[in-house]
């Protein structure tokens, strides 16, 4: 095997393994306190019940950002687009209404939504 390939299959298997354990923290540690609780008969076990479902629904939520912040390839995408869009609108001319430069797509979005705001203020007011 190559080394790159051992870095490779190990990012993997560390990510599986946080993946798994993030399953079974919030998804069988909870209904085990929930059947305790019912055994116990505890009044709050409800309230336990409706605090357990939804750490169990962000499981699906959480598991994608497990992937993305410890397999290394995907972080760096992330990082480079994260930084680059960063750098690109703190660098960016100010619009000349003269000028003859077609808009990119995020810039005819953000004169749409220019656009959609001036013409619902402007009806407000009449």
């Amino acid at each position: 095997m190559t080394e790159r390939f051992k870095r490779s299959y190990m990012m993997l298997h560390r990510t599986l393994m946080v993946q798994a354990a993030l399953f079974f923290i919030s998804g069988v540690v909870p209904i085990i306190i929930m059947a305790i609780y019912s055994v116990l008969r505890v009044r709050q076990a409800l309230v336990i019940f409706a605090v357990a479902s939804s750490v169990f629904a962000w499981v699906s939520a959480i598991n994608p950002c497990v992937s993305i912040y410890m397999i290394l390839p995907f972080r760096r995408f992330l990082k480079s687009k994260f930084t680059s869009n960063v750098a690109a609108s703190s660098k960016s001319p100010a619009l000349n209404p003269v000028s003859t430069q077609v808009p990119s797509g995020q810039d005819k979005l953000w004169l749409l939504i220019n656009k959609y705001r001036f013409l619902r203020i402007f009806t407000r007011q009449t």
